[in-house]
């Protein structure tokens, strides 16, 4: 009489933590801010070559830049995450964003994810405490969202992470 052996688990890739997915967004926060730098350069240099540039900045111009820059990064996050899973500064750092079921987030639940992560900073960044405490490292926008963060599995015949 034999035993069976038991079966081996295989393990997923583990989730995210602050510090992966915080290094991540104040990447993505650089990789925006420089691209609107330079399109607001080239956009000055064009129209000094038209006439004088003034810069007498209003608020209420400051309000629109500020609109600007918060779509355009919006748009930067929902694309890279329904495009290829993970924004720039995600795959530096070797982090990918999915639903819990495993697929590619949607534009919707990406739009739903990114209003959520602004709720979650309203109130001193305490919806993103959840990230420390729980064992799916959902933060508020992740629980809203239903999504995940891991960290991608190492490609075969890569480097493995220690």
């Amino acid at each position: 009489m034999t035993s069976a052996a038991p079966a081996k688990v295989i393990a997923g890739p583990e989730f995210a933590g602050i510090v992966s997915r915080g290094c991540a967004f104040a990447l993505d926060v650089a990789i925006v801010q420089a691209s609107l730098f330079a399109a607001g350069a080239v956009i000055a240099l064009i129209a000094e070559a038209f006439g004088e540039v003034s810069i007498d900045v209003s608020a209420v111009e400051v309000i629109l830049g500020a609109i600007v820059w918060f779509a355009a990064f919006d748009a930067y996050l929902i694309g890279y995450w329904w495009l290829a899973g993970q924004t720039p500064g995600m795959r530096i750092l070797g982090i990918d964003v999915r639903t819990i079921e495993g697929t590619k987030v949607t534009p919707t639940r990406g739009l739903v994810r990114v209003g959520a992560m602004f709720l979650a900073a309203i109130p001193l960044f305490a919806g993103y405490l959840p990230i420390l405490m729980n064992e799916r490292r959902q933060g508020f926008h992740d629980k809203v969202a239903k999504t995940v963060v891991r960290y991608r599995p190492p490609a075969p015949g890569g480097p493995r992470r220690p």
